[in-house]
């Protein structure tokens, strides 16, 4: 324990949530041990500021509904930055929109968006998305293996996401190498100060792409999000190049990493847990609710604020400009919210999980997400009943703002449920 000067004890870890060793071997069960030894607990991995874990669902959730206190206009792992930066380098001047502002500014960029993802639009690309999930499984369903995280987990998203923002499909590689490259942190035996010079150079390659895209656009609109972005305006005037570039960076980011990591444990759990499986085979109306507890049982983004005021929270005393960093896969499977947080209950009513976070920033896409994972669910199961996992050594995880699993050889057996 280590006191400080201004408040009470608080433990101190060196700590970083993107490269420590257990969290990376089971995420889960890390979150969940510290939770219960700790509930809060100060980093030690940063120079320039504190760097502050919350936990406990209540703190975490209200954080994440007080923007005023907790900002976002700087998300970041929090830890290291380049020489005279205030921030890493692969986000160095960027600002992620709305992600990055708060409000009232983010209001107003958030409405934008909101038309794109309601559940009647979303309701309405569902022959599209369960035609693309189809044609991904016949792909490889009569092989009897696949390494699901890149064949399937990946690819799926990236798809839908391609043809939402009028993206070639034939270009889904390099946006794929590109995500993996900016979102999961350092790479096995890889510094971090290369990590975070590589990932700034893929930022300023992803900035490019999508500006060649918005360009396109202009001079030749289709029915698709950026065509959309092109007319909107905010304060009475159109949108600038870089508030779109910006925007569809975010809309890239969310569209391609966060449903790719949820599958992941999806079919890593169904893959090892046969009881589990065998209900969504024998009750396909099932699958809603247990979306919602795959959602919750399996949180995969942490999230970063910047603290704006000397203030106590959660027994820790913060400082301006430390950071908090605020795992949902925490929060999701603390027993004070949940009572039997460690079982999988796929019935489990009510579930309050916040994996889609809360307050003003709550994902603009989970009607999408969840429409996603339930035709995955869905149409894998009327192909491919029985599976599990080739090699359970071969699994990898990464855990940064959105975690998931980098490999899963799953083998099968084709045939009907």
């Amino acid at each position: 324990m280590t006191q400080t000067s201004s408040g009470p004890p608080v433990t101190t870890l060196s700590f970083r949530h993107d490269t420590d060793s257990e969290l990376l071997a089971d995420p889960f069960k890390t979150w969940d041990r510290l939770r219960e030894e700790h509930g809060t607990f100060l980093s030690d991995q940063a120079e320039a500021h504190g760097v502050w874990f919350l936990l406990r669902y209540d703190d975490i959730h209200a954080a994440l509904q007080n923007p005023g206190t907790f900002s976002s206009e700087i998300i970041t792992a929090g830890y290291g930055v380049a020489e005279g930066a205030s921030e890493p380098v692969a986000f160095a001047g960027l600002k992620l929109i709305p992600e990055m502002l708060d409000p009232p500014e983010h209001t107003k960029y958030r409405q934008l968006l909101n038309p794109l993802l309601t559940p009647g639009k979303v309701k309405a690309l569902e022959p599209m998305i369960r035609e693309h999930c189809v044609s991904l499984i016949d792909g490889f369903v009569a092989d009897g293996h696949v390494e699901f995280s890149s064949v399937f987990a990946r690819r799926f998203p990236t798809i839908i996401f391609m043809r939402l923002m009028g993206l070639p499909v034939d270009e889904a590689d390099q946006l794929l190498d590109w995500v993996d490259q900016l979102m999961h942190g350092p790479r096995e035996g890889e510094a971090l100060d290369a990590a975070m010079e590589r990932a700034g150079k893929v930022a300023m390659d992803i900035f490019g792409y999508l500006n060649e895209l918005i360009a396109k656009r202009r001079s030749q609109p289709e029915d698709d999000f950026v065509s959309y972005l092109l007319t909107c305006e905010v304060d009475d005037r159109p949108l600038t190049d870089m508030e779109l570039m910006q925007i569809c960076f975010l809309l890239y980011m969310a569209g391609l990493d966060t449903v790719a990591g949820m599958l992941g444990y999806v079919f890593l759990h169904l893959a090892t847990n046969d009881a589990d499986r065998q209900r969504i085979l024998d009750d396909p109306a099932v699958i809603p609710s247990a979306v919602e507890e795959f959602l919750r049982h399996y949180g995969i983004v942490t999230t970063v604020r910047v603290v704006t005021t000397d203030v106590e929270f959660a027994g820790c005393p913060m400082k301006k400009d430390d950071r908090v960093v605020l795992p949902t896969g925490s929060a999701n499977r603390d027993t004070r919210e949940f009572p039997t947080a460690d079982d999988f209950d796929m019935e489990r009513n009510p579930n309050r999980h916040i994996a889609f976070g809360a307050g003003p920033h709550r994902c603009v896409g989970s009607h999408l997400a969840r429409l996603e994972l339930a035709i995955a669910l869905e149409e894998w199961h009327k192909r491919i009943p029985h599976y599990r996992v080739e090699d359970p050594s071969a699994i990898r995880h990464h855990v940064a703002g959105v975690s998931g699993v980098d490999r899963l050889p799953l083998v099968f057996e084709q045939g009907e449920a």
